[in-house]
């Protein structure tokens, strides 16, 4: 194919201006023995047309251009164009897929990206991230107590790696954790308490729950039905429904179990009846230069514990006066 190329800077000018906007139509492809069927514009006049079976194109003799300009070398502007055929994509003349490896383009070949599969195994800025935790439908709770139930019993595993091994009820979900309507999770630490660690453990297993402390039994292995409504608001139920006294309200069972490590914890599991199942509290005691610390971490799905929920901080919160009180029951134990 020969170079068109124009006669005069005008015509070089215009040139540019239709070579850059959106190409005409074009015939089907011909015969170098037959006339195209586009007349070329009206200022193309004089313009040689070829047209081969692939390609349909202007061309014509190269014009005169001054060797100096200001006394200066310049080098002759040249314009290389060719109209595609039908199918093919128009990349600017000439066609990228033609042009030398040095063409100045903007529009010059880029690599393809490779596949994850093929980027190599490390950290890298662009390597692939596990998909994080979807947040509620409130936004906020997007970490904290997982748990995954296999067969009769629950592993729970907190945001710190303890993990606890639990028997469930049968409607306990198969999976208790971020992403889930209504998901929760609190914690509430209550310590700094100069007492020996134990004895603030033995006083959460004698008080699993802060429920009143007649309707409340020591946490065991195999498990022990207790009630975690406070004192005061199981007595407000009671009084508004005419219930007898010792009417489950919100019934858990307390577990006494051991993390990992063969550290000691309380897990309390709701159980029917509750009206925050499902979910569970874990509670156990850490260690600091502080003092002694009880850990008060707790999950589920329970709607009036849903993040931005009216009641979800009070009812969080019954943790901190029930721990408080357990400290403050060992610090004069252990005064005598």
């Amino acid at each position: 194919m020969e170079d068109w190329r124009p006669t005069s800077p005008l015509l070089n000018r215009r040139w540019l201006n239709f070579a850059q906007s959106a190409p005409p139509a074009w015939p089907a492809p011909v015969s170098s023995s037959e006339e195209p069927s586009v007349t070329p514009p009206a200022w193309l006049e004089g313009a040689q047309w070829q047209a081969t079976p692939e390609t349909t194109s202007w061309s014509e003799p190269l014009p005169t251009f001054p060797s100096t300009i200001n006394d200066g070398p310049i080098d002759p502007p040249v314009i290389r164009g060719r109209w595609p055929t039908p199918g093919r994509s128009r990349m600017g003349p000439p066609f990228l897929d033609e042009a030398p490896q040095d063409y100045p383009s903007h529009l010059a070949p880029v690599p393809r990206a490779p596949d994850w599969e093929q980027v190599v195994n490390g950290p890298t800025r662009w390597s692939p991230l596990a998909q994080p935790p979807r947040a509620t439908d409130w936004g906020k709770d997007v970490a904290g107590i997982e748990c995954r139930r296999r067969g009769r019993y629950a592993n729970c595993i907190t945001p710190g790696g303890r993990e606890a091994t639990v028997p469930v009820e049968d409607d306990f979900p198969d999976y208790l954790g971020p992403g889930q309507p209504n998901y929760h999770y609190y914690s509430k630490p209550v310590g700094g308490a100069r007492v020996d660690p134990s004895r603030l453990m033995q006083g959460v297993i004698d008080n699993p729950t802060p429920g009143p402390r007649y309707l409340v039994r020591p946490a065991t292995t195999e498990g022990v039905n207790n009630e975690a409504t406070p004192s005061f608001g199981y007595h407000l139920l009671l009084g508004g429904n005419r219930l007898p006294l010792g009417t489950p309200q919100n019934p858990v069972m307390s577990y006494l179990t051991r993390d990992q490590t063969g550290a000691l914890m309380v897990v309390n599991v709701t159980r029917p009846g509750h009206g925050l199942r499902p979910g569970i509290v874990v509670r156990y005691v850490t260690e600091s230069p502080s003092g002694a610390t009880i850990q008060n971490e707790g999950t589920g799905l329970g709607q009036l514990q849903a993040p931005g929920g009216r009641l979800s901080d009070q009812i969080n919160n019954v943790w901190n006066a029930q721990s408080r009180e357990i400290i403050d029951e060992q610090v004069r134990r252990s005064r005598r």
